[in-house]
């Protein structure tokens, strides 16, 4: 019975802890972005990562907000504090069909995002099921 309690438990290999920077990048890039973020309670060397990755696409579908961001409000603050948190470049930026025209809000990203030397590609497209009085 000593024997038993004796042996040594067999060492995990942290098999997320031993990727190379660019492997966890493209593994990153090619997730949802709110998947990415979720990514933060791997481990230590995942904790941030997520807020360096060079594209960044917010959609309108139900999964990108969750049951509990609707109004446009709660849309605007998650892309700002997510273009806040963001410590790398950004080389894609997309928000499809995320709000109605708020131009404050939009201004604001466009400023934010055009100091980014980086930035390629951006895409803005807004809501058209509200009649336009422009």
């Amino acid at each position: 019975m000593d024997e038993i309690l004796k042996r040594k438990k067999p060492k995990l290999v942290d098999m997320n802890n031993n990727l190379p920077e660019e492997v966890m990048d493209e593994i990153l890039k090619r997730m949802h972005i709110k998947d990415a973020a979720k990514t933060s309670v791997v481990s230590k060397q995942w904790r941030h990562r997520w807020a360096s990755i060079p594209e960044i696409v917010f959609g309108s579908d139900q999964y990108t907000w969750g049951r509990y961001i609707k109004s446009n409000s709660d849309k605007i603050k998650v892309v700002t504090d997510v273009l806040l948190l963001h410590t790398g470049i950004i080389s894609k930026f997309e928000l499809n069909y995320l709000l109605d025209n708020n131009s404050y809000a939009i201004n604001r990203w466009i400023v934010y995002l055009a100091r980014r030397t980086s930035l390629y590609h951006l895409v803005i497209a807004f809501n058209v099921n509200r009649p336009s009085f422009f």
